[in-house]
């Protein structure tokens, strides 16, 4: 709750329907990478940013869960 309240300045003008895209994807990676570049420049495309972070680290996520997942297979435990 904290954390999207403290975005929404950032993207108020955004339709409600990318809002409600942004939500799932919350989390104190996001949060912290979008709200420091948010806060330290005017300039920046805020929705698009933080769209850019977030997806980048859903992704990672993934394939890093993949990727223990067939490294723990290997393992035989």
């Amino acid at each position: 709750f904290i954390m999207s309240t403290t975005l929404t300045p950032y993207v108020k003008h955004e339709k409600t329907f990318k809002m409600l895209l942004m939500l799932p994807m919350l989390s104190a990676s996001t949060f912290a990478v979008s709200y420091i570049k948010f806060k330290n420049y005017q300039d920046v495309d805020h929705y698009s940013y933080y769209m850019g972070v977030a997806i980048t680290s859903y992704i990672t996520a993934i394939l890093a869960t993949a990727l223990g997942y067939l490294i723990a297979s290997d393992l035989q435990f």
